[in-house]
């Protein structure tokens, strides 16, 4: 589900010693806020185990609370269909967000023996690297008895840093924060590569000493966390259930916050369900009930033949939770035979793991030594998603459940397999840290502009250290969209993300930071402008998708913007030229830089225009007839240069009356890029988005090309 909301800091204290922080003491955005919500549902339409294909709009009707809807969108996700662009970011594939796959691979690390589960962690990560599609999004959590669910990498399409997430289950350091508060990287220092030590075959091995099993290590402490849960009596084993069963409760929860189908991969060896459900031993079930029929209650014990109502109906409510936020258990054996500290075997270890993948839809897995192969069937029949949506009408914020129905037309024999309905909006401030963390990183795996804050991005590559650029990232924020319903009184707290994902879907670099703004003092800065944040990425050279997510950590109020950039190698002699760049006056906008320990002292500030230092646009607005535009230009042949330029529409077409034009040229000392002014002439321009193109040759027949956006009439 989709929700469209209204959210961002910077100023310029001086550009003096790269221009010193000045922090303040103590779908469509900057104007009005429109308030829609569109549900979206993932169908699965499956025939006699497999995926039914070519479906239409027409083959479905929708139900929201008995009331048939109309569709506003129809789209099909069939991953026969879909190949990966491998010359472009991950993000970009055509498949939506909601439309994908995600795959929660959640270890039970207090009812798995550790040998079980250091054997269950080369099926997880054959499982990845083979026969999940290259569009799934997999996620790797754990859960202990002390510690509940908890993610160790959120769903991404990195397989890099899903198969270190799976390598390293067992570690003492699982749980400790990487520095990324999203959770989308595990290992920040992956290369382009899965490194050898966590490949997907064989023994781990290193260390000073050269001999170090790191298997060995790990199950030693996977021991130690199953000797936290203990064997005990039957009240204990019942507490470790409820403990389970209340970290799943709320796993379910979280996972309505993400988008489209969710499966869990449960592996685990499950727990004695004879606990809840009653003995399944026959003759000690005619036992009990002859000595009940004699009178000899003393000899009966009743949770044992009839099992425990309050833990069935926990039980319950889990299973529902988790079919109401769309999520299925795929529960994977990862034992063999063995007895249990009370007398039970494998039968009720295998029943409560059936209880939990039956009761949501999902299956159970015992040959989990090939999950590629066990798991077939529901890879093959999953691999078609048709996404229905539509826009209720006088829906309350109060994350009540509303049902959903989908009913097939012209489909025989056939069935659809969809989640049983959805929650409504709750208001951000009733959201648990880790739902808002999860939120986050959709909105950042998205791949796709979002949100009613308004806020633009601009990006671009320039020389750097050890064989990486040095990428400048400049944040801008509307005020006015910022301070929309900010009391004087309230300090406006603002979170940062920005993340640069590869052609192959992993993170290569990112920041994050949280700012925060005292309204009254501030306010009459943001209304004449607003905020700009200055950060950085540093990355190797070929093409990334850039994702930035500013958020109003008070009222949810979000932007998220995509930046598809291009980074040279700069160590080659290759021509690369700048975007144009809009230069502003000095002191117009709220100016706030990257935290100190990600600043490189070393590097100059990169936006000057001789001696002088500016700040460009992020999106230019305008709305004079002409305007000055900056260049750089790297690995140009040096002599006079031409300058050409112009403006295309909406349309792409070229707009009669634009024109771009030299003014100087300027070689940088020092091997620097050559610095280039030139005016931009503008024709009169209807209120909306516009492309600059500008084409650069220098007297040895070098020719490049580079474009950038600008904007007539505000904010989109």
């Amino acid at each position: 589900m989709k929700t469209m909301r209204t959210t961002f800091v910077l100023a310029l204290g001086a550009l003096v010693a790269w221009c010193a922080q000045a922090a303040p003491e103590g779908k469509d955005r900057f104007s009005e806020t429109i308030d829609v919500v569109t549900v979206e549902v993932p169908v699965y339409v499956v025939r006699q185990g497999a995926a039914v294909r070519d479906l239409t709009a027409e083959n479905f009707e929708l139900f929201a609370d008995n009331k048939r809807v109309d569709l506003e969108g129809f789209e099909v996700v069939d991953l026969e269909n879909v190949t990966p662009d491998t010359t472009r970011p991950a993000l970009l594939d055509e498949a939506p967000l909601v439309g994908r796959r995600h795959f929660l691979l959640l270890f039970d690390l207090s009812f798995t023996e550790p040998g079980a589960t250091i054997k269950a962690r080369d099926a997880a990560v054959d499982l990845v690297m083979n026969d999940v599609h290259s569009t799934d999004l997999v996620g790797v959590a754990a859960y202990t008895l002390n510690g509940g669910v908890k993610m160790v990498l959120g769903f991404s399409p990195d397989r890099r840093q899903v198969v270190t997430a799976i390598r390293r289950m067992g570690d003492p350091q699982l749980f400790e924060q990487t520095g990324d508060p999203l959770r989308l990287l595990v290992d920040p220092s992956l290369g382009d590569g899965v490194e050898a030590a966590f490949s997907s075959t064989g023994s781990n091995t290193g260390g000073a000493g050269g001999n170090v099993n790191i298997d060995a290590l790990q199950e030693q402490n996977l021991r130690d966390l199953s000797r936290e849960s203990g064997k005990a009596q039957r009240n204990v084993e019942l507490g470790r259930i409820s403990s389970f069963l209340g970290s799943f409760e709320e796993l379910a929860k979280i996972l309505d916050t993400v988008e489209g189908k969710k499966h869990v991969v449960l592996l685990s060896e499950g727990w004695d369900s004879s606990l809840l459900v009653g003995s399944f031993d026959a003759k000690e079930q005619m036992r009990q009930a002859e000595a009940a029929s004699w009178g000899n209650l003393s000899e009966v014990d009743s949770a044992d033949r009839m099992g425990q109502s309050a833990e069935l109906n926990h039980l319950d409510r889990v299973l529902q939770s988790f079919k109401r936020s769309d999520a299925v258990i795929q529960a994977v054996d990862v034992g063999g035979l063995r007895q249990d500290a009370i007398g039970g075997g494998k039968a009720q270890s295998d029943n409560s793991l059936f209880m939990l993948a039956d009761g949501t839809g999902g299956e159970l897995y015992r040959n989990f030594n090939d999950l590629g192969n066990a798991m077939g069937q529901l890879l093959d029949r999953t691999s078609v998603t048709y996404l229905l949506s539509f826009q209720p009408s006088q829906l309350e914020r109060d994350g009540s459940f509303h049902k959903l129905r989908v009913k097939l037309k012209n489909v025989p024999k056939a069935r659809a397999v969809h989640r049983p309905g959805f929650f409504a909006p709750k208001p951000f401030s009733e959201m648990a840290p880790v739902e808002r963390q999860l939120e986050a990183a959709d909105f950042i795996m998205s791949g796709e502009d979002s949100g009613g804050l308004a806020a633009e991005a601009l990006a671009m590559p320039l020389p750097g250290k050890e064989g990486k650029a040095y990428v400048p990232l400049l944040i801008e924020v509307d005020g006015n969209s910022l301070l929309a319903e900010q009391p004087d009184d309230q300090l406006v707290g603002l979170e940062l993300y920005a993340y640069a994902f590869d052609a192959a879907g992993g993170a290569q670099d990112f920041f994050s930071q949280n700012m925060g703004l005292e309204v009254a003092k501030v306010r009459q800065t943001l209304e004449q402008s607003g905020l700009k944040f200055f950060g950085h990425l540093d990355l190797k050279p070929g093409d990334y998708l850039v994702r930035v997510l500013v958020r109003d950590a008070r009222t949810g109020r979000y932007a998220a913007r995509a930046l598809p950039i291009s980074v040279p190698d700069f160590s080659q002699t290759q021509a690369f030229l700048s975007p144009p760049l809009f230069p502003e006056p000095l002191g117009k906008w709220l100016m706030i830089r990257e935290n100190e320990q990600r600043r490189d002292a070393t590097l100059p500030y990169p936006f000057m225009a001789g001696d002088q230092p500016y700040v460009p646009a992020a999106m230019p607005m305008m709305e004079a007839a002409s305007t000055q535009l900056n260049l750089m230009a790297f690995g140009m042949g040096g002599g006079e240069v031409s300058v050409d330029g112009w403006l295309l529409g909406g349309d792409g077409q070229r707009l009669q009356g634009s024109e771009v034009a030299l003014v100087e040229h300027a070689v940088s000392p020092g091997g620097g890029p050559a610095q280039i002014v030139a005016n931009l002439t503008i024709p009169e321009l209807e209120p909306g988005s516009y492309t600059v193109v500008v084409n650069l040759k220098d007297e040895l027949g070098n020719e490049v090309t580079s474009s950038g956006r600008l904007r007539a009439g505000g904010y989109r």
